[in-house]
């Protein structure tokens, strides 16, 4: 069984710089914007489409009666493909996969560490700002709420657990806190411990 780092966190918390990090250090493939492009050419969507949809939930009931006569929505769709491909990525190779309720989808197909990465509010903010300059920064505390409020639906709706909830992780770093660098250091000690 391949042994597996998934990276759950917090819209502009720093995970997917933790990721990276963690690629450099331990000399493993990470799955993040790839796995995006994977769904994409699997599914035929478009990337800026699964971008959105394939981690984000538009609601509960607006996925519930978004189809008729018993077809899937595209965001089911969209589960089961993303499901297919993070499964056999990691039957493929010892990695690093960021998101999409991998730590889920693994839970009995691979040893797994589970990291979960979260932030202050302010931490957050400078990320948005230099990663959306688009969005206003009078928004940006609304912006943030809004991700973090649609990925744990979507991690609600697909899994029946609480995104987020440390039970449910190996390990929970405040990346503002401890930075992007340390955060990568400590979970490679653990993934060196395993």
């Amino acid at each position: 069984m391949n042994r597996v780092i998934t990276i759950s966190r917090q819209y502009c918390s720093g995970g997917g710089a933790i990721a990276k990090l963690l690629s450099e250090k331990l000399s493993l493939p990470c799955y993040d914007s790839v796995l995006l492009e994977k769904i994409a050419e699997k599914s035929g969507f478009d990337h800026e489409y699964i971008r959105e949809e394939g981690e984000y939930s538009r609601g509960i009931l607006s996925m519930i009666f978004s189809h008729g006569g018993g077809e899937l929505s595209n965001q089911e769709k969209l589960w089961i493909i993303q499901h297919n491909i993070i499964c056999k990525l990691a039957a493929k190779e010892d990695c690093i996969i960021v998101g999409r309720c991998a730590d889920y989808i693994l839970r009995e197909k691979a040893d797994c560490l589970n990291a979960f990465i979260h932030a202050d509010m302010e931490f957050r903010k400078e990320k948005l700002q230099a990663r959306s300059p688009e969005v206003k920064k009078e928004k940006f505390t609304q912006f943030l709420k809004k991700k973090d409020k649609a990925r744990a639906a979507y991690y609600s709706y697909f899994t029946g657990m609480t995104w987020g909830d440390a039970r449910h992780y190996h390990v929970t770093l405040d990346a503002g806190k401890w930075g992007e660098e340390k955060c990568a250091e400590i979970i490679a000690a653990l993934y060196g411990k395993g």
